[in-house]
């Protein structure tokens, strides 16, 4: 990736993850979704599709609950193209899948 700074300035970025057409695509292909979702939560979906996609890109395959963070430039992009009404984002989470050293959480 040379004659880059950041890695949303590479054009899979723009192609998978920010132009919407394609994320269109991978909402209905990837996500495997039976039926669209309300409009409401278009966006939602479409905001974490793109992450995945960047991740498959950049990562590979991870598998259920191995997950990674998004660099903060990447979530910026994505959420600038997808914004949620009220600006409320979930962020990234960890999975903890019952781990023997949380279980004692629950």
């Amino acid at each position: 990736m040379e004659n880059i700074n950041c890695i949303a300035e590479h054009d899979y970025f723009y192609t998978f993850c920010e132009r919407e057409p394609m994320v269109n695509i991978l909402v209905t292909t990837v996500r495997l979704d039976s039926h669209p979702p309300p409009q409401k939560m278009i966006n939602s979906k479409k905001r974490k599709t793109a992450y995945r996609a960047f991740t498959a890109w950049i990562h590979g395959f991870l598998g259920k609950g191995n997950r990674r963070p998004i660099p903060s430039c990447v979530v910026k992009l994505v959420c600038e193209e997808f914004p949620e009404e009220h600006q409320e984002y979930m962020g990234f989470k960890l999975h903890y899948d019952n781990l023997a050293e949380f279980i004692f959480l629950e």
